[in-house]
């Protein structure tokens, strides 16, 4: 066969090796330097220590009585590109030893620059000089299931329901990915008045059911169901159903509420308690892998997402049932009672939550939402002012506002207490409440930093008006092309009213779409410090919201430079005054305030005694780790500080 024949035949062979994902191929190479095992969909197996992440992984193991300096090596997902990662200098493997490679894509230290495809690809190693020391070429992976070698027995791989990063792989395994059918549940999870005798049973005979209780997934060495369960008091029972030569079935969630007197809709999320406890890697704990903020270094500064099961029952009914991903959310985290964002991922089964959550917006998908605390504790003890300030505005003006739920929280079938059901305000908001592209969008946040697009537009803008005065009607012309004049109106008069002293340096976010004509609009969002917590009712926010010289970190120059600018011209003026005397005769009216006071404490009441019995237990505030955690000290202080928002609807502030 001639050279040109040759390399054709060659490169065909190399192009269906490529396509043809239905059956695993190794390289058997005479190379000590093997891949073991990897994980392409690693969603809860085992975290990155370094990033708090759940991510794919490569497991090389040297095989010879001696160690390997990897140095130029390289590890590669596609066989045309070899050289895709080159291991870093002085990574050395010992004899006997294993190396853990994480395909996260981020390309520093053992992180290579790839990530694994779980429907199917190739994994290459190759020496300095080019030679392949071994490869893989894998088809569709599933989550939490390594693929491997089998101990011993070099060429024959196998997956693995209980991965085993950095050690020799594990006797159970699975020559296929078939799993058994999920346990059948009776009676199933659901809201009930006493206790239940819960049955379990294989879809066939020879399959062994095991559980957990505790929201750990169940594993070849958890209880082993034999006879009928008793559950007593709210559970979470996880079941699997387990067979000889099969990968373990789907996990079966379900939540026994029992003999819970809860009047609001009721969040449960069961989550590996793992996930939130562990030192290392644990979102909820101090731990030893923190960050350090506020006077603590703490896990929970982490941005690190875990994996959980998502459910909310309304009226008696289970609406919301699915997986999903957990971090804790929001800047005062050192709260006992911490506040949760939620969002559904691909990886975990949903893109979306799938359901209408708020009765004020017609929106039924979400791929986030926050699941937040009362706030920060001088202004937590209502609960649910920041949910009710937001639609005690929204409901008489044109501003972007986040919908609000009250909720019950149960974490592992243990009462969390009262959270607030939000909406998040990302792009994916953005395109429900507006219809825009989600893609083309610039969101901003405090002095032009960027979330989303870019701020060229914002910071052109802010240049002109620095350098044009306002009081020419050519120059404020300009500004309503660039502006949602209507919207600014109604978000900085709303802003002030309710006397937000944590504003407008801080808590500010702004957007448009790109392209076209789109404009600059306002986000409201986390206004809990309003009322006049921080101040007494007579202090001037219109001065604090238009000071041009301020030092303070409430409001520096730049916060104030729009509002003050714009007031220098005659008509923006006059509807400004015009339009605040309006909404304090209308929206901002005593007995529309009140009203709104009274039904959303009411909703919340019947909770709080309970509510203040569960965060007020271990309680010591001269910790670090509790400096924010005392909330409640008595139903009557409760009252008291709902009767002050109250006296501040009736009052107003001084303006």
């Amino acid at each position: 066969m001639g050279l040109f024949a040759c390399a054709v035949t060659f490169t065909v062979f190399h192009l269906l090796l490529l396509t043809d994902l239905h059956s695993q191929e190794t390289t058997a190479s005479g190379s000590s330097l093997r891949i073991n095992e990897f994980l392409a969909k690693n969603v809860r197996t085992n975290p990155d220590l370094d990033s708090g992440g759940y991510f794919d992984w490569i497991e090389l193991y040297n095989s010879s009585d001696q160690p390997i300096d990897l140095t130029g090596y390289n590890v590669s997902d596609d066989y045309s590109q070899p050289q895709r990662w080159t291991i870093p200098g002085g990574t050395v493997i010992d004899s006997g030893g294993y190396l853990l490679i994480w395909a996260d894509g981020t390309a520093h230290d053992l992180h290579a620059n790839f990530k694994l495809g779980s429907d199917g690809e190739q994994i290459v190693v190759s020496t300095p000089e080019g030679s392949i020391s071994d490869s893989v070429t894998f088809n569709s992976q599933l989550e939490d299931v390594s693929y491997g070698r089998l101990l011993d027995r070099r060429d024959e791989w196998a997956y693995f329901p209980h991965p085993t990063p950095g050690g020799p792989n594990s006797t159970s395994h699975s020559n296929s990915l078939e799993k058994p059918a999920e346990p059948t549940v009776s009676p199933k999870g659901g809201l009930y008045v006493s206790g239940q005798t819960v049955e379990l049973r294989a879809n066939e005979d020879g399959h062994s059911i095991r559980y957990t209780l505790d929201g750990s997934p169940p594993t070849s060495e958890s209880l082993l169901y034999d006879n009928p369960l008793t559950i007593d008091s709210t559970s979470v029972l996880i079941v699997r159903a387990f067979a000889d030569g099969y990968l373990p079935s789907d996990p079966n969630y379900n939540t026994y509420i029992i003999n819970e007197p809860i009047s609001l809709p009721i969040v449960s999320i069961t989550i590996d308690p793992q996930n939130l406890w562990n030192d290392e890697y644990g979102i909820y704990s101090v731990g030893t892998n923190g960050l350090f903020m506020r006077g603590i270094s703490a896990n929970y500064w982490q941005e690190w997402g875990r994996p959980i099961h998502l459910e909310l029952y309304e009226d008696g009914e289970r609406v919301v049932d699915m997986n999903a991903g957990l971090a804790i959310n929001g800047a005062r985290r050192n709260s006992l009672q911490k506040s949760f964002r939620v969002f559904a991922r691909g990886k975990y089964g949903k893109d979306t939550i799938q359901y209408r959550l708020f009765d004020d917006k017609p929106i039924d998908s979400f791929s986030s939402i926050i699941l937040r605390n009362g706030g920060y504790p001088e202004f937590q003890y209502t609960a649910f002012k920041d949910g009710m300030l937001q639609a005690l505005i929204a409901s008489n003006m044109d501003i972007d506002y986040q919908a609000y739920k009250p909720a019950v929280l149960l974490v592992n079938g243990e009462y969390w207490g009262i959270y607030n059901i939000r909406e998040k305000q990302n792009e994916e908001y953005l395109e429900s409440n507006h219809g825009v592209d989600p893609d083309r969008l610039d969101i901003l946040e405090r002095d032009a930093v960027v979330i989303e697009g870019d701020a060229t537009g914002y910071r052109e803008l802010i240049k002109f008006i620095e350098e044009h005065p306002m009081s020419d009607a050519n120059n404020y012309a300009h500004v309503l092309n660039e502006v949602d004049i209507d919207e600014y109106l109604n978000y900085q008069i709303a802003q002030i009213y309710i006397a937000n002293f944590d504003w407008p340096g801080r808590n500010i976010k702004f957007w448009r779409p790109q392209g076209g004509r789109g404009k600059w609009r306002w986000l409201l969002f986390d206004i809990d410090v309003g009322t006049s917590v921080w101040t007494d009712f007579g202090h001037n926010i219109l001065e604090i919201a238009t000071a041009p010289n301020s030092t303070r970190s409430v409001n520096p120059p730049w916060s104030t430079l729009l509002l003050r600018s714009l007031l220098e011209n005659p008509g923006f003026r006059d509807e400004f005054v015009q339009r605040s005397c309006a909404h304090l005769n209308s929206t901002f009216k005593f007995e529309r305030f009140s009203s709104f006071i009274d039904e959303y404490s009411h909703r919340v009441e019947p909770e709080i005694e309970r509510h203040i019995a569960r965060w007020s237990e271990g309680c010591d505030p001269s910790l670090p780790a509790m400096a924010d955690s005392c909330v409640f000290p008595s139903k009557e202080e409760w009252e008291e500080n709902v009767s002050r928002v109250r006296r501040f609807a009736r009052t107003g502030p001084n303006t």
